[in-house]
């Protein structure tokens, strides 16, 4: 899970970091995505909580740019808004696996657009714009099922574009292509690593020298795809149940009793009715529910979480009972490990992707969590979130600038687009947003047929 990696030692490169922001992410050619999407989290010129739901960040010589520290996708089903998010999770996804790709090996990466014949077997694309240490980065990457077919990096110091590196596609048939490093690139021994002018026709430049060749440019943008992307879309028991052994794992050994009380807190504000929260050290040597301070070296010891309830005696407290927290209800569980993902976040920076936030979360527990962004004095590192839903309450004028809400529709081929509030006309902050969109002025919402269709037998439900 993306948990581990953000509590490894791969953060401390970012430290002095003041911050770590996405800008803008374009997507072409993925899943029910065809034409180019992109979201922008440039905030516009309005004053409405500008104190509170964006941060200026310089970038270059004396030049700056006002970002969004939330924002919302909205669509009904099959929108396209969850494919918005595995697009995040896709892209990092390419840059951390595919820099050993051996030579001929398919891109499992490659979905594209399947009702358009054209589409079928055009490049996917993907470009990235993000600010690490007030400068600002663009990347970019275009691949087929197995080529990568255009991948550059660029960055602005002083406001000014220099390339750092840009893939030069050999001719048909060679079975790698050259690498144009540009001077700023410093630090690789050309006598360790003779071959990075060159990578495989499959390999991601930006994942091999990421990975395997220390230089600052390139390790500096791997580890802020690989540390401070945290992308939640699991809404399976499973999934959930991996990402809270991984937030206990986290919790033990590197982010402290501090961070587990802060766990702790948000989990009993939201009304659960626990008390507390363990972490128990339980002997994995067949036993159930066997727990001991020490343990023979050779039993395997496994931290396990617990809740804390209260057990009553005549309305009168008697004792308290240790329920193991996978036998709470599901929404608990999706608090816990969810609150700490979130948590994660707002204490080391980067920006969080969830594909749903409304699952099994009650909507006031959903805008309590997106709110901790929205706080200057809880979000110090200026942490993001962008998240999707289809539940219209959380389009709140008390919570959002209309340039936060963003929506997802399908038309008529079956392709998504997506584009914010801000793209109509007149739209004003006090607008009451939530009953504009069920109203159907954004569009983006189900084109529900009338019930007696479905039992109609004339096929064209007249």
């Amino acid at each position: 899970m993306a948990f581990l990696c953000v509590c490894g030692s791969e953060r401390s490169y970012f430290l002095q970091y003041i911050y770590i922001m996405l800008v803008e992410f374009t997507v072409e050619n993925y899943r029910s995505i065809k034409d180019a999407q992109t979201f922008s989290m440039v905030a516009e010129a309005t004053k409405y909580k500008r104190d509170t739901n964006t941060v200026q960040v310089s970038i270059g010589k004396d030049d700056h740019v006002q970002l969004l520290k939330s924002a919302v996708i909205f669509g009904a089903n099959a929108s396209g808004k969850s494919t918005f998010i595995k697009a995040f999770r896709n892209f990092k996804t390419i840059i951390m696996t595919t820099g050993r790709l051996p030579e001929g090996k398919p891109n499992i990466f490659y979905d594209p657009f399947l009702f358009e014949v054209e589409n079928q077997e055009m490049d996917t694309r993907y470009e990235c714009v993000f600010i690490i240490e007030n400068i600002k980065y663009r990347y970019s990457i275009s691949f087929n099922l197995y080529n990568i077919t255009a991948e550059e990096l660029n960055y602005y110091p002083k406001n000014v574009k220099k390339n750092l590196f840009k893939r030069i596609i050999s001719k048909k048939g060679e079975l790698a292509d050259d690498v144009r490093l540009a001077k700023d690139v410093k630090g690789i021994d050309l006598k360790l690593f003779p071959e990075h002018f060159k990578v495989f026709k499959n390999q991601v430049i930006l994942s091999k020298f990421g990975s395997e060749i220390p230089d600052k440019f390139f390790n500096a943008v791997y580890s802020y795809f690989e540390a401070y992307w945290m992308i939640w879309s699991e809404n399976n028991s499973q999934g959930i149940e991996e990402l809270s052994r991984a937030v206990i794992t986290g919790i033990d050994h590197q982010l402290g009793d501090d961070f587990f009380k802060q766990v702790e807190k948000l989990v009993k504000a939201a009304d659960t009715k626990i008390d507390g929260l363990l972490l128990k050290e339980e002997v994995d040597n067949g036993v159930k529910r066997r727990y001991l301070k020490h343990t023979p070296n050779n039993e395997q010891r496994t931290k396990h979480l617990f809740g804390n309830h209260i057990v009553y005696k005549r309305d009168k407290v008697f004792s308290n009972y240790e329920l193991p927290f996978i036998e709470e209800s599901a929404g608990t569980n999706v608090l816990f490990a969810l609150g700490a993902y979130v948590l994660v976040v707002i204490r080391l920076g980067g920006v969080v992707f969830i594909d749903e936030l409304d699952n099994s979360l009650h909507p006031k527990v959903a805008r309590f969590l997106v709110s901790l962004f929205n706080n200057p004095t809880i979000n110090k590192k200026n942490a993001q979130i962008i998240f999707s839903t289809h539940e219209a309450h959380l389009i709140d004028k008390d919570m959002f600038r209309s340039d936060q809400i963003w929506f997802a529709n399908k038309k008529e081929k079956g392709d998504t687009e997506i584009y914010s509030a801000q793209d109509f006309n007149d739209i004003r902050e006090d607008i009451p947003f939530d009953k504009w969109y069920l109203a159907g002025k954004f569009g983006a919402l189900p084109d529900i047929k009338d019930i007696e269709y479905i039992f109609n037998d004339d096929e064209d439900g007249k």
